[in-house]
């Protein structure tokens, strides 16, 4: 896709979206990023309102610098449409006047284990 690359395992299936979008689905777990034009900065960004589908409460949001740019994440819980429950998280940057978002989705019993995965997606992440 123009604009991107990520690093995703082997076995991860990758489909491009419509609008600057992207998804990878392995092991149970989600990855979407999503780029659009936009005057917010990053500290601004969220929480998102109205609030995301399934939405079941904010875990944190936090200010950062991702890639030498100022950047912010924020977790939250998320319901399953078969009543599990996911943990969320979202990082959000501005480049130029691009917003990108990566969204990681996983069940919440599972989160610990794919932080491995998830610190190769935020390390494998290149602009082009």
């Amino acid at each position: 896709m123009d604009g991107f690359s990520i690093a995703v395992p082997a076995d991860a299936q990758v489909k491009g979206g419509e609008g600057g979008s992207k998804q990878a689905d392995w092991n149970n777990r989600q990855l979407y990023i999503f780029r659009y034009s936009s005057d917010e900065d990053a500290s601004s960004m969220f929480p998102l309102n109205p609030r995301p589908s399934g939405f079941q409460g904010q875990i944190s949001l936090e200010s950062l610098t991702y890639q030498g740019r100022p950047a912010a994440d924020w977790q939250y819980h998320r319901s399953t449409s078969n009543g599990g429950k996911q943990r969320v998280l979202v990082r959000g940057f501005k480049v130029g006047g691009t917003v990108f978002e990566i969204r990681w989705y996983t069940m919440e019993d599972d989160w610990t284990a794919s932080q491995k995965d998830l610190a190769g997606v935020f390390a494998g992440f290149k602009l082009s």
